[in-house]
């Protein structure tokens, strides 16, 4: 829960890194690097989670809720 939050306050911190998932078009070298960075800190976040998940930590509801976040990113464009 803490990441999403994480993840929600940085976005509307930086409006830009949602703009970019949209965006069509070849983003400049700064959207670019702000994006990568900030999807590489949320696939970490759904990679700790599938973890948990294959451990047996948490349950298959919450593991369908961390992917729809995944699909809901990788989706947008």
């Amino acid at each position: 829960m803490q990441a999403v939050q994480t993840e929600l306050r940085e976005l509307s911190a930086n409006p830009n890194i949602g703009l970019s998932i949209t965006m069509s078009g070849p983003l400049t070298p700064e959207q670019n690097l702000t994006l990568d960075a900030w999807l590489a800190s949320c696939m970490r976040t759904r990679e700790f989670a599938w973890l948990q998940y294959k451990k047996n930590t948490i349950n298959d509801i919450n593991w369908e809720s961390e992917l729809a976040i995944l699909r809901v990113y990788f989706d947008s464009g």
